[in-house]
């Protein structure tokens, strides 16, 4: 197997640099320039040199020996102007292993002097490439899991067109403009809904995530507490600051994320490392051994912190979320049953009322009996009927009032 690294060194202008001087016994030295063929013979274990049928390129073969393993390496040197184009090639049996010969060829070359007479370019970086190829997956592994977090949290609590909701105007218009308007307006809800997290890069994510913003979501929150707390003289000084202090601009991260993981955690400067090793991923920048391990290090820290959060999430999120639609359908179904009873005493009303006006017998007695239990029994609270049967002696009392009865 073989891998090979491209170089291009340009001359630096060096006005100030003498050509010769003078030693003290009169003798005349030459500055002559050291080319980088030169800096190439001087540094590694040249075994053979060649020219091809080109004048202007030289080949040099080398032996280096690195961790008992011993590399043959090609040198290969062509000249155009004062410019040097430079190829390394190593051939070895693993990636791995012509990748740790090439990171030592490089450093060993670039600190060997050449850069006092040359400016190094990296043409083609086959050691970044190398680890960006290794690096990718974790990466890829974590900005889903990310995504995921995203989508679990902000649609079980806003539901659809969660993100209209807390995310940044700006970062918003940015990603309904990426995912399009094809279609009617449903599909292109629907898209939105399905799309949006995936249409924002890794600074987008970051900037909605830790800038502070008050909300209507925290208007809400603050008139909850309020409504639950109707006399704040009950609270202690302590319980009061405390709320109070949540009652004021904060990021997504604070609202949403933040009680979920290890609060030693750093995330933002986490996501931030991540998102600045990303971009050189990305675009295929140079990216060395040393990036390598501390990419994958915030990766791994930024992961386990993701994994924790979607487990809170799934385990009470979810049920949170299901116990507070219970208590709405609960309270919704108590007010039918409220409509209900008021319904049924209104129905009434007028037989009772004539049954007292003629002084009969109360003929509907045991079907009211009857129909009041049962509605006692349904009822989520206290009931709201009065238990208590309707004999004869009450329908003679003039301030008898069953309505009244009926909704104490």
């Amino acid at each position: 197997m073989k891998l090979d690294s491209h170089y291009i060194f340009l001359p630096k202008d060096t006005p100030n640099k003498k050509s010769s001087y003078t030693k003290g016994d009169g003798t005349i030295v030459l500055n002559l320039p050291t080319g980088v063929g030169g800096y190439i013979s001087k540094t590694f274990s040249i075994t053979s040199t060649s020219r091809d049928m080109s004048i202007f390129k030289r080949v040099y073969n080398a032996k280096i020996n690195l961790s008992d393993i011993e590399y043959h390496v090609v040198f290969s040197q062509f000249d155009v102007g004062k410019n040097v184009y430079l190829d390394i090639i190593v051939e070895e049996k693993t990636k791995y292993k012509i990748v740790k010969c090439l990171e030592y060829i490089q450093e060993k070359l670039l600190n060997s002097g050449i850069e006092d007479d040359y400016i190094a370019v990296i043409s083609y970086d086959v050691i970044s490439e190398y680890y960006c190829n290794k690096i990718y997956p974790k990466l890829n592994s974590l900005e889903r899991k990310l995504r995921r977090l995203l989508y679990n949290t902000y649609i079980v609590i806003f539901d659809q067109k969660y993100y209209e909701q807390t995310i940044l105007g700006e970062i918003q218009s940015k990603a309904k403009k990426i995912i399009g308007k094809k279609g009617n307006k449903k599909a292109i809800e629907e898209r939105r809904n399905k799309e949006f997290f995936y249409s924002l890069d890794f600074g987008d994510i970051q900037r909605f995530l830790f800038t502070a913003t008050w909300i209507d979501y925290d208007e809400k929150q603050k008139q909850k507490f309020l409504d639950e707390h109707p006399d704040l003289t009950l609270l202690s000084d302590e319980e009061l600051r405390e709320r109070f202090s949540e009652f004021s601009p904060k990021s997504d991260w604070e609202r949403f994320f933040k009680n979920k993981v290890d609060d030693t955690i750093k995330v933002e400067e986490i996501i931030d490392t991540v998102r600045e090793f990303r971009n050189q991923i990305a675009h295929c920048k140079h990216f060395s051994a040393d990036d390598y391990k501390e990419c994958a290090k915030a990766i791994k820290e930024l992961s386990q912190a993701i994994d924790q959060a979607i487990i809170v999430t799934e385990e009470k999120d979810f049920e949170n979320k299901n116990r507070e639609l219970l208590q709405a359908s609960f309270a919704n179904l108590k007010n039918t049953f409220s409509e209900i009873t008021k319904s049924i005493t209104e129905s009434f009303r007028s037989l009772i009322e004539l049954q007292k006006s003629f002084q009969i017998a109360n003929p509907f007695k045991e079907m009211i009996d009857s129909i009041k239990k049962s509605v006692s029994q349904i009822s989520l609270s206290d009931s709201d009927i009065e238990n208590q049967p309707i004999d004869e002696d009450d329908m003679d009392d003039d301030d008898y009032d069953i309505a009244e009865e009926e909704t104490n």
